[in-house]
């Protein structure tokens, strides 16, 4: 049924091999998010999506911590390739500062919404703090 469907959240970076140093002032975290029943002019250019944010370590209701919102609106060519060119701009951006986390094992958790089912969905990602430069 058209607009029931939950939106797609997708982490591209970090990988769940990647190693994030605890000296790095700010990275970037990446994906993308779009609701594949969006129209044009909905949701933040064309995706359907009018929130992206994003959780370390647990859950909101759980005490995660609070990372941010993301920005929206930047191109990912997976995917336009993947669901259609009117996707090529559901891209996201949000920028963390690592220092702020013990080195260790975390997971993220990025959430997008979309204004045209009024749904939320839940990516989870693992990904490394690791001491150094």
């Amino acid at each position: 049924i058209s607009g029931s469907a939950l939106p797609i959240v997708l982490i591209e970076h970090p990988t769940s091999s990647e190693n994030i140093k605890t000296r790095t002032v700010d990275y970037q975290i990446i994906g993308f998010a779009l609701d594949r029943f969006a129209g044009l002019g909905q949701g933040s250019q064309n995706s359907g999506i009018n929130l992206v944010d994003a959780y370390l370590d647990a859950e909101p209701e759980n005490g995660g911590s609070f990372l941010g919102n993301a920005d929206l609106g930047y191109s990912d060519d997976a995917a336009g390739n993947a669901y259609g060119p009117q996707f090529a701009s559901a891209g996201w951006r949000l920028t963390f500062k690592p220092t702020l986390f013990h080195s260790g094992q975390h997971t993220l958790f990025v959430y997008a919404h979309s204004i045209i089912s009024g749904k939320t969905n839940l990516a989870t990602q693992s990904l490394n703090i690791v001491e150094g430069n």
